[in-house]
């Protein structure tokens, strides 16, 4: 990170103009709230010393306070990373699960796949679920996907979804809602019928085909449907999937959540 000064001068007094390369929206603080095109005066001195001068609308600004700023917590960097669907060691299954939902509460679907570790399709749904919000949406999809893994009798099963407080009302330490204690107890049922399970965060580029599952769900407004075979809607994405193709995204933290039974 660093900083660009240029100098004008102007009735005797030095004018400077500080470009910074990080936005006031990726910094957070208020130090950096006038944003690009700050000034700062020094008053008359040949020499800059940036950590001491007076700034124009503002007191000196001290090396030590400099640095704090930039420790602060509100400062954070930006990755650009490409998302992809990853294959999977052999003998394990991956689910991965979404809900569709309009508005914080109003018409919602539910959608999940079960793939192998290629990437081919195993079995796919597509549910209904009336007028709801998100979390509870995003509950059902992960309940359900749950369901049709037992079914199978999956005993390795690779779990994805980009909702991370689910992932925790599951398998953290988070606690109960009350409201939805009943279904995240039938959750944590679930997950103990299989030999070996492990849970991850991706984000939403890595999750197209389930989101596309979820959308057909609240569109179409029918119960439960099960797909053996890919419908047509998402068959496209799923071979986008298995060829390994990423989507970027920028994101301020990548780092990977990994919880396992």
């Amino acid at each position: 990170m660093g900083f660009t000064p240029s100098f004008s001068k102007n009735n005797g007094m030095w004018l400077g103009i500080l470009s910074w390369n990080l936005s006031k929206e990726l910094l957070g603080i208020e130090f950096f709230r006038k944003g690009l095109g700050t000034k700062w005066a020094i008053g008359g001195g040949q020499e800059v010393n940036f950590w001491s001068d007076t700034w124009a609308d503002a007191g000196p600004l001290r090396s030590a306070e400099f640095q704090a700023l930039l420790s602060s917590t509100a400062i954070r960097t930006t990755y650009s990373v490409n998302i992809a669907w990853t294959s999977l060691p052999p003998g394990w299954m991956k689910l991965n699960t979404d809900r569709s939902a309009s508005g914080n509460l109003g018409r919602a679907g539910a959608g999940g796949i079960l793939r192998n570790e290629l990437g081919r399709w195993i079995r796919g749904f597509a549910l209904f679920l009336g007028t709801t919000n998100s979390l509870v949406a995003e509950l059902w999809a992960i309940h359900e996907g749950l369901v049709m893994a037992k079914s199978l009798g999956i005993r390795s099963l690779w779990v994805e979804l980009d909702a991370k407080v689910v992932m925790e009302l599951i398998w953290g330490s988070s606690q109960d809602n009350l409201l939805l204690k009943s279904l995240i107890d039938d959750c944590r049922e679930l997950r103990r019928h299989f030999r070996e399970v492990r849970v991850q965060h991706v984000y939403r580029e890595g999750n197209k085909v389930t989101d596309a599952l979820a959308w057909i769900g609240r569109d179409t407004g029918q119960d439960l449907m099960y797909f053996d075979i890919a419908p047509s809607d998402v068959a496209a994405l799923l071979t986008y999937d298995a060829m390994g193709m990423s989507s970027p995204r920028f994101v301020r933290d990548h780092t990977t959540n990994m919880v396992g039974d």
